[in-house]
């Protein structure tokens, strides 16, 4: 069983082959296709079909779904299974590897993904650009973000850009710049264990740059096919260039929390809300604490959208005399997702 669950995780060359459509979804008013199943994500199953592409279909609507090939399926408390689909007694699944067979929940899934899956197909992320308002400024801003990412059995990574760049007649530009590579490392029960490097720019919070690494720990405390809340901790140095000073080293604690909330009924929304307190170590009584809500709606196709943010930036102590102790932002953009 060990090493079953050892091959599909790392794979072989001959998963890498497209593979037939195959698979069989059933849905609740009986109507039966066949097709490749994709994944399933945020309550929506993808699957590809021979006659009409590939389509989209509301987790709620599936009655039964089969195939022969190795999944990863994950339910709400957390737990991954592998194997292959088993249509089972109504309303549940079979995830059948070598002569283990372990029923759940239909309603109980909120996840599944093909290990066949080549690394291009394993990718996902989105990129838009905008314009926004900053209240620390009071002029028009561009702005741009990027994000790409990946998941397997065990770990998932994520890169990502958010850029702000103010251009005002006979002033300097300033900007606000945050670029992150993290890995997650997976664990049982909705642990995770979280690493990242990032660095920043933010001339009206008074740093030229400042480059961070943290390594905390963390869960996923609620999953389902509408919602994800996740808390973490986290301890994290850093080095800060001040616009006027000298190079400063921090040690701070890190506590974020995400929570989102999407649905899937056309055009699909999502609701984001990521809040990050960071209490200084090094530099007692100062307190730096990051806010953002976003607000993305389906736009022509379920690739493109148009999303509104507001974000605020607070530095209790900034690093150069004077600088401003917030930056609150909106940004609105239109993006693409993949």
């Amino acid at each position: 069983m060990a090493a079953a669950v050892a091959a599909i995780c790392f794979g072989s060359p001959a998963v890498a082959l497209a593979r037939p459509k195959t698979d069989t979804v059933v849905l609740k008013n009986g109507d039966r296709i066949t097709c490749e199943i994709k994944k399933l994500e945020r309550g929506l199953l993808q699957v590809s079909t021979n006659d009409i592409g590939t389509i989209s279909i509301e987790w709620l609507k599936v009655a039964s779904v089969g195939s022969t090939f190795i999944f990863e399926v994950e339910t709400t408390a957390g737990s991954l299974h592998y194997g292959s689909l088993e249509p089972g007694a109504a309303g549940e699944l079979g995830v059948v590897l070598g002569d283990t067979r372990v029923t759940v929940t239909l309603s109980d899934v909120v996840r599944i993904t093909t290990i066949e899956a080549t690394f291009w197909d394993r990718l996902y992320g989105n990129i838009g650009a905008g314009g926004s308002y900053t209240q620390s400024s009071g002029v028009a801003q561009a702005s741009l973000n990027f994000l790409l990412g990946a998941r397997r059995p065990a770990f998932e990574w994520q890169t990502s850009v958010d850029a702000t760049l103010t251009a005002q007649e006979n002033e300097p530009d300033t900007g606000r710049f945050n670029g992150q590579v993290g890995y997650t490392r997976l664990l049982r029960n909705r642990w995770l264990v979280p690493g990242y490097v990032m660095l920043e720019r933010n001339t009206d919070l008074g740093y030229e740059l400042r480059a961070t690494a943290a390594l905390g720990v963390g869960r996923t405390m609620i999953q389902t096919n509408r919602t994800l809340l996740r808390l973490g901790a986290a301890v994290a140095a850093n080095r800060e260039v001040p616009v006027d000073g000298d190079t400063i080293t921090n040690i701070e604690l890190n506590f974020p929390f995400a929570y989102e909330v999407f649905t899937y009924d056309y055009p699909k929304t999502d609701l984001t809300v990521g809040l990050t307190a960071y209490p200084s170590l090094s530099d007692w009584g100062r307190f730096r604490f990051n806010s953002d809500l976003t607000l993305s709606r389906e736009l022509f196709t379920s690739d493109f959208y148009v999303a509104f943010t507001l974000y605020d930036d607070y530095d209790s102590r900034p690093p150069t005399e004077d600088a401003s102790k917030n930056d609150v932002g909106v940004t609105f953009s239109l993006g693409w997702k993949f």
